[in-house]
């Protein structure tokens, strides 16, 4: 698992987001969305780190706080390897996923993934899956809701998650 301080989350930086130590967490910190518009968290690593011959599918594992907002967008998520130029693949299909459970007053029609509950009582939303066939590159991993310039508030990101799968659940 890749914990919140490996990734890559837009304005973290900031007073948009705190670093927080949460005792249900397997790692010292969390990262809490205090309050962005332009919600990125990205994570990279490198294929070497994994099996090879194997499929892997990748999860954002979270919490939402009980004074959240502007959650229940739909994200657009992307799990990809990248060659050296990582903006090589920008037409590359993103998959759609939803960090809360479906509100029917808010969406006409709901397309994409789900989030489900963990036994470790957080949250996790498929990112997406790849096959490890390559030593080279990196796996890239994002998790992007830019359309909807709302506010949001009360993410609580734990990191994001790689575990091998049974292909043949999925085929």
């Amino acid at each position: 698992m890749l914990g919140a301080k490996a990734l890559s989350i837009a304005w973290s930086a900031t007073v948009f987001w705190r670093w927080r130590s949460l005792p249900e967490s397997r790692f010292s910190e969390v990262a809490e969305l205090v309050a962005v518009c332009w919600l990125e968290i990205k994570g990279k690593f490198k294929p070497s780190m994994l099996s090879s011959k194997t499929t892997y599918a990748a999860y954002l594992v979270y919490n939402i706080g009980p004074l959240s907002r502007g959650l229940d967008f739909p994200a657009k998520t992307l799990v990809r390897h990248v060659d050296g130029n990582e903006d090589a693949d920008d037409d590359v299909a993103m998959t759609v996923a939803y960090l809360k459970p479906w509100n029917t007053n808010t969406h006409t029609e709901r397309i994409g993934g789900v989030p489900r509950k963990r036994t470790d009582g957080w949250m996790e939303i498929e990112l997406g899956k790849f096959y490890n066939d390559k030593t080279d590159g990196e796996i890239d991993i994002r998790f992007t809701e830019i359309s909807e310039l709302y506010w949001k508030s009360g993410l609580i990101v734990e990191g994001i998650d790689i575990r091998p799968i049974n292909e043949e659940q999925y085929t």
